[in-house]
């Protein structure tokens, strides 16, 4: 007696559907995370960059850049503006490249030696992107000149790119409802589709089948219909 397990082709193929609709997700999912990563981090670029030019052009910071040690004066007015534009980090540069603010107090009055720099210290201003401890970072760099366009100092802006842990998470929810509708339609269209392919050949004789298969008509065509069982 044979006890082998035979499954049904209905299900069958809605498995195989469901494997085909999970692989395009995935895909798919790479791509659209991709576009996700670059769109956020061009926000990020442009936030940044507003950022540095409103700091850059304050009467307060062209005064005090100038000073000798005006850092204690200056750096609770950046970490101030740092939390209203909600900026990971804020350094302030005067042209022989001393820091006047920064995240880390003991670095207040020291030379910065930063690779990506030289540039703003030219009179542009430019993004660049950063490796540091807490992760890959977004920094605007823009150039602060005086009521004579003379350039004193560089305002650097930094903000930390969200990593794709935190791109789920903070997209759970769309990416949850974009996963069970697209498996609902793809499992339920696999499931009326195999449905459909079962009953079909159902009714054909075998023998009705084997001379529509020897003409090379479908068995969609009229050769079909009527067949006896």
């Amino acid at each position: 007696m044979d006890k082998s397990f035979h499954m049904p082709i209905q299900i069958k193929i809605t498995l195989l559907s469901f494997v085909i609709v999970a692989f395009s997700i995935l895909i798919g999912g790479i791509f659209i995370f991709g576009n996700i990563v670059s769109v956020r981090e061009d926000e990020i670029g442009k936030r940044s960059m507003i950022t540095a030019h409103t700091i850059a052009e304050l009467p307060e910071v062209q005064k005090l850049v100038r000073e000798p040690e005006g850092w204690t004066q200056l750096n609770p007015i950046i970490e101030n503006l740092r939390k209203i534009h909600q900026a990971d980090y804020i350094v302030v540069l005067n042209n022989q490249h001393i820091r006047y603010s920064h995240p880390v107090f003991s670095q207040l009055g020291t030379p910065s030696s930063s690779s990506d720099e030289s540039a703003a210290f030219a009179e542009h201003e430019y993004l660049s992107k950063a490796a540091g401890e807490l992760g890959i970072s977004v920094r605007a760099f823009v150039p602060i000149l005086d009521g004579d366009r003379e350039q004193i100092g560089v305002v650097l802006v930094g903000n930390i790119l969200p990593t794709i842990p935190e791109l789920i998470k903070d997209l759970k929810g769309e990416i949850a409802i974009i996963l069970v509708l697209t498996l609902l339609f793809g499992v339920c269209g696999s499931w009326l589709m195999a449905k459909r392919i079962k009953k079909r050949p159902s009714n054909l004789n075998p023998m009705k089948f084997h001379g529509c298969w020897l003409k090379g008509q479908p068995l969609s065509m009229p050769c079909m219909k009527g067949s006896s069982p």
